[in-house]
């Protein structure tokens, strides 16, 4: 479980709308997503500021499935959190929009591996139900700790 560990053990980085630099994010992985007034950028990872744990298995791994996050907070309906929070967060209005000084924060690990179908083996199935593995231990932990799973999981 040395993902779990790397995941949890990591800090906190300002979501902003490029993340394409960020080291290993083009893998598929598990991602944490806080929100918060306070600034969390280096700061350890706090269970109860996790307010959204996702996965991805997808060729465009976890910064995909951030975009898809972040596209959907604007209303455009790609990310089942990130619809939530448009819903219930924004009103159904662009976040963009909002006068908010909350902050969307995140934190992630990938595992690399091979997605496509036509090429990957036995080691990268294996490595894909890790990554589901960690999502659901990531879920189960932050539960088990703070009796709750985070906010936009909770649906």
């Amino acid at each position: 479980m040395r993902h779990f560990k790397k995941l949890f053990s990591s800090t906190w980085q300002e979501l902003r709308d490029d993340i394409s630099g960020c080291k290993g994010v083009r893998f598929p992985g598990v991602y944490l997503l806080a929100y918060s007034k306070r600034d969390l950028v280096g700061k350890k990872i706090s269970l109860e500021d996790v307010f959204y744990i996702g996965m991805s298995n997808s060729i465009g791994g976890v910064e995909q499935r951030i975009y898809q996050f972040l596209s959907a907070i604007e209303g455009n309906r790609r990310h089942s959190g990130g619809n939530r929070f448009f819903s219930d967060y924004c009103g159904e209005k662009p976040f963009s929009k909002r006068r908010n000084r909350k902050k969307f924060y995140f934190a992630y690990v990938t595992i690399p591996c091979e997605v496509r179908k036509k090429y990957r083996k036995g080691k990268d199935l294996r490595k894909m139900g890790e990554v589901a593995r960690l999502e659901y231990y990531a879920l189960a932990f932050v539960n088990d700790s703070t009796r709750s799973e985070p906010e936009l999981n909770k649906k």
